[in-house]
């Protein structure tokens, strides 16, 4: 009985030190919402979670990609494994460790329980009747949506975009619970965000419910985005305000991003 109640309150890291520890973790049957306006780095940091979902905890995850074709987050996927940039991929200008690092990669990601779906504009029912397979099949820990306003909420789109999108939040959610698993989603914000001098994201800023329903929301912000004399090279520091996480701590915390090769690290610095 003791490991069945550890089994059903298992929680799964998300790979930051800072994130983990006001999070308390990825927990089952929780609806994540990574949001924030374009370029800010949303898919780059929930690639780097299932990176080490299922390539460092070697858990099994469902990746449902309506915006990227399945090569395209391959592709991505193996930047973050080597620390290459597309562009040194794509022109082979790779030296001998190069090399090697990208067939191990290419090997680790093969040998992974990471399920790739990118059917285009797929609807919750349609999600869920394949995780329903997925989880008697593999087990699967998470669900993972990129992202959220390229769903649609029924298939004869009888719904306004607003209504659409306050029954997608709640089907969302409906998933995470009877499947009992996470289901992290990457959602935009709306645009009359940028029509304020701190374009830091408000939880006022969606353009549905979702995130009233969410268990918790991080919003991405990159400073060097909106004040180009800011920026420093390659690698930056983007704010990750988990500004709803029921249960649970709230607060922002720091992380270093390489925006070439769309790797985050941990960063020393504290707020």
């Amino acid at each position: 009985m003791i490991n069945n109640l550890l089994e059903n309150n298992e929680v799964i890291k998300a790979g930051f030190l800072d994130l983990d520890h006001v999070l308390g973790g990825l927990k089952k049957g929780n609806l994540y919402v990574i949001a924030g306006r374009p370029e800010m780095g949303k898919t780059a940091l929930l690639l780097n979670i299932v990176d080490n979902v299922c390539f460092n905890l070697n858990m099994p995850a469902a990746f449902f990609s309506l915006e990227l074709s399945s090569k395209q987050l391959v592709n991505r996927l193996l930047r973050q494994r080597t620390d290459l940039s597309w562009n040194q991929i794509k022109e082979g200008k790779l030296n001998k460790e190069d090399w090697l690092n990208l067939v191990e990669a290419a090997e680790t990601l093969a040998k992974s329980q990471l399920i790739v779906d990118d059917t285009p504009f797929i609807s919750p029912a349609e999600i869920k009747d394949k995780c329903i397979e997925y989880t008697e099949k593999y087990g699967i820990r998470a669900i993972v949506i990129d992202y959220f306003q390229l769903m649609k909420a029924s298939e004869n789109n009888e719904y306004s975009r607003e209504e659409g999108f306050n029954i997608l939040s709640k089907s969302l959610k409906e998933i995470a619970t009877e499947l009992n698993v996470s289901v992290i989603v990457t959602a935009y914000l709306s645009r009359k965000l940028e029509k304020r001098n701190d374009k830091r994201p408000l939880l006022s800023d969606f353009c549905s419910n979702l995130g009233d329903v969410a268990d918790s929301v991080l919003f991405l912000y990159r400073d060097s985005y909106y004040n180009k004399e800011n920026a420093t090279g390659d690698e930056e520091i983007v704010e990750i305000n988990v500004a709803k996480n029921v249960g649970d701590k709230s607060g922002i915390i720091l992380l270093r991003f390489n925006n070439r090769t769309g790797v985050f690290y941990d960063n020393p610095v504290k707020i």
